[in-house]
């Protein structure tokens, strides 16, 4: 039907069966084939919306087909997880969501995806940050350069928390400065959270048995933090075959977990997906100088082996450097 209006008249439609397919779509018009069928991904988003005590508020589920095409298919992704979460109409200044989605695909791993993204000091509500991020990790897998992902099917859950869960490392303490190594030796970490009482918690750290006398240290950091370097080095290369951008998102760090990690001051070389950690300095030499310009790599002046990891219901941020001698 037509709305009348001789200010601006608007059309109604409803839709109906499938009769084909558009492929062109130009300022003259547009063309399609019938009989055909557009590939579409399947999505389910599953949005929660919790009280302070974690009790379910309200919920709904959403399911859609996004149709495929290397530019418009992120940007639908992204609009559609901003648009589903607002549909709870629970908006708050303050305010945390938490996601874990999987993405299958032919021809590749699975991916999985977890993060909680929460309002900060900028302008933007934390429902935008999530679907930036969102559409971030479709952008990296629509815009590869080798192969174009035929994804089956997409699927994410996402609680809506009443807070902004923001939590900053901000002390860590060990008993001695001593140790000997394939001893454990306990650590307490202290965060700080936004407008809350300091988190305290403990774990035991195991010192590996052939490391080498001498000072070295414990960094306790943030996702963003170990991210860094690897997330260059798959930057820097722009021929990156698909199921290395899975393996290289996947291995990314949760924003919501405290990583413990063994700093050496030995070299690491991140090349695509791959990192080498503890690389002798003759071999490093050899990349260095046979390296073609096509295979770029990142080098790090140190390596952090990571020991153990610690999950918050909070985004971690921030980082903290322990030091300490081996007998």
């Amino acid at each position: 039907m037509v709305l009348s209006s001789a200010y601006q008249p608007n059309k109604f439609a409803n839709a109906t069966e499938i009769v084909g397919a558009l492929r062109q779509d130009r300022h003259s018009g547009i063309m399609g084939m019938l009989g055909e069928q557009a590939a579409m991904v399947p999505v389910t988003l599953k949005v929660r919306s919790l009280t302070e005590s974690s009790a379910v508020l309200k919920d709904k589920e959403f399911r859609f087909n996004v149709f495929v095409q290397q530019k418009w298919t992120p940007y639908l992704m992204m609009v559609t997880l901003f648009n589903s979460i607002s549909g709870l109409n629970d908006f708050a200044d303050e305010a945390t969501y938490r996601l874990t989605g999987q993405v299958d695909m032919e021809g590749a791993s699975r991916i999985s995806l977890q993060t909680m993204q929460a309002s900060g000091e900028m302008p933007m509500p934390a429902s935008m940050l999530l679907a930036g991020w969102w559409g971030d990790k479709f952008n990296r897998l629509f815009l590869n350069a080798v192969k174009i992902p035929k994804l089956t099917s997409v699927n994410a859950a996402i609680d809506l928390l009443p807070a902004r869960r923001v939590a900053s490392i901000e002390n860590a303490w060990m008993p001695t400065s001593e140790v000997e190594a394939g001893s454990e030796v306990p650590v307490k970490v202290f965060l700080r959270p936004y407008r809350g009482e300091r988190i305290e918690r403990s774990l035991r750290l195991k010192i590996p048995v052939g490391l080498a006398k001498g000072e070295h240290r414990v960094l306790l950091s943030d996702a963003d933090t170990l991210n860094r370097m690897q997330t260059a080095a798959g930057s820097a290369n722009r021929f990156l075959e698909l199921s290395q951008m899975v393996s290289l998102i996947n291995q990314e760090r949760s924003n919501n977990k405290l990583y413990v990690s063994l700093v050496q001051a030995r070299p690491t070389v991140y090349s695509d997906d791959k990192s080498m950690p503890s690389l002798p300095a003759s071999v490093l030499n050899v990349m260095q100088t046979g390296r073609g310009s096509s295979r770029p790599f990142v080098t790090s002046a140190e390596t952090a082996l990571e020991q153990a990891s610690l999950a918050f219901d909070y985004v971690i941020t921030g980082s903290y450097s322990l030091r300490f001698q081996v007998k």
